[in-house]
């Protein structure tokens, strides 16, 4: 039996009228559960398009069109935690956004329609680039959420010259991470959180960054930002998260996050 928040039986009590419908046509829902990547608890699935939006670059063209100067050493730390010592001497492929599926929270049997996450290089459009956030899982200790924004999605690329082992097989992000400071307050029941920092060996702060497989994301997330005494009226969404330091995590986006909250977080 499923426990449902006070709160949100209430908000399922809306009458089916007031319901907004929407038609997906000759679009029906794909099960990407089926052929995608799977997470452990097999209730997330990721899925990436076959043929890469950048194909065959170098670390170094990674490192410059991203504009993260730190992704070699980032990709060498995770690589060592896999057991790793040196690069593979394969390319890399990058795309430009993944779909995320997940098996719904009230019915397990339900698969929900799949989302999309970006994540696009800095350019002219977008001069901070454009990268969503995610709720990641790390670690069963996990007793607050973990919350990143995903700045890179790339895979090794293989070939019978230079085949690669199991755990480089599958695609890996470069994400920036946030922290949560306090308990949510008693109005919004929501969280903070700020960009997480570290002193580098230059003596200045910079973000906390790291290189994470894909499975470990389980959740698109929504982050609020805290305006403060007053609004930066030039500011847009698409760099929100640059202009601002401090971030509501948004609990209300949807009746599937809101639960997934309330059961493991609050």
């Amino acid at each position: 039996m499923t426990n449902i928040d006070p709160t949100l039986a209430w908000i399922l009590r809306v009458s089916p009228t007031d319901h907004a419908t929407f038609s997906l046509g000759n679009h029906p829902i794909r099960n990407h559960l089926l052929k995608g990547i799977v997470s452990e608890d097999a209730c997330v699935a990721a899925h990436i398009t076959i043929k890469p939006a950048h194909k065959g670059q170098s670390l170094e063209w990674v490192s410059q069109t991203y504009q993260l100067p730190d992704f070699n050493s980032a990709l060498s730390l995770c690589l060592s935690h896999l057991g790793f010592q040196t690069f593979p001497p394969n390319v890399l492929n990058v795309w430009n956004a993944f779909r995320l599926q997940l098996l719904s929270s009230f019915y397990g049997f339900k698969i929900m329609p799949s989302q999309q996450l970006q994540a696009l290089a800095p350019s002219t459009e977008f001069p901070f680039s454009k990268c969503d956030t995610v709720l990641l899982y790390l670690s069963s200790r996990d007793e607050i959420p973990t919350v990143a924004q995903a700045h890179v999605i790339f895979c090794f690329s293989e070939t019978k010259k230079n085949p690669l082992p199991v755990p480089l097989k599958e695609p890996f992000l470069y994400v920036q991470f946030f922290e949560v400071f306090g308990d949510p307050d008693d109005t919004t029941k929501m969280y903070k959180l700020w960009r997480q920092q570290c002193l580098g060996s230059d003596g200045q702060s910079h973000r906390v960054r790291g290189v994470i497989p894909i499975t470990a994301v389980t959740h698109a997330v929504e982050l609020i930002p805290i305006y403060g005494r007053r609004h930066n009226c030039e500011t847009t969404a698409n760099i929100s998260l640059e202009v601002y330091n401090e971030f509501y995590l948004n609990n209300y986006s949807d009746k599937e996050w809101y639960h997934t909250v309330s059961e493991e977080y609050l």
